[in-house]
């Protein structure tokens, strides 16, 4: 196993997107929503950032807006990353048990999964 040692800056802006994220818990998770959805207020999060960094340079030093917002971007794209890791690694466990219960992961095996999975008994229907 490798490690990877996170950059103080990386662990700084984690640690303020998961407090972000506490701050909004009351709204539920996001593994029910479309990557569509998510990309949109991705978007918009961007934009939002874009006009908390043109505030900025205009003279209104307000870089708590900015962080928060970064913090906002962040999140949004982890959330997509999220779905597609959840997605992934629900994929490799169903993987794995295919080849632990039949010894292989051929084209018939997955045949044999899908009856078995959609409340077939035999493992040969």
């Amino acid at each position: 196993m490798r490690f990877i040692i996170v950059r103080p800056e990386v662990q700084a802006f984690s640690q303020a997107m998961e407090q972000v994220l506490a701050e909004n818990d009351s709204k539920g998770g996001w593994m029910d929503e479309t990557d569509q959805y998510l990309l949109e207020r991705l978007k918009d999060e961007v934009k939002e950032l874009e006009q908390a960094i043109e505030a900025c340079e205009q003279g209104e030093r307000n870089h708590e807006a900015i962080m928060k917002e970064a913090c906002d971007v962040g999140n949004f794209a982890m959330m997509i990353h999220d779905r597609h890791f959840q997605f992934l690694q629900q994929h490799w466990l169903r993987r794995k048990a295919i080849i632990e219960t039949f010894g292989t992961e051929s084209p018939e095996t997955f045949r044999s999964w899908r009856c078995l999975s959609s409340g077939f008994i035999s493992r040969n229907s």
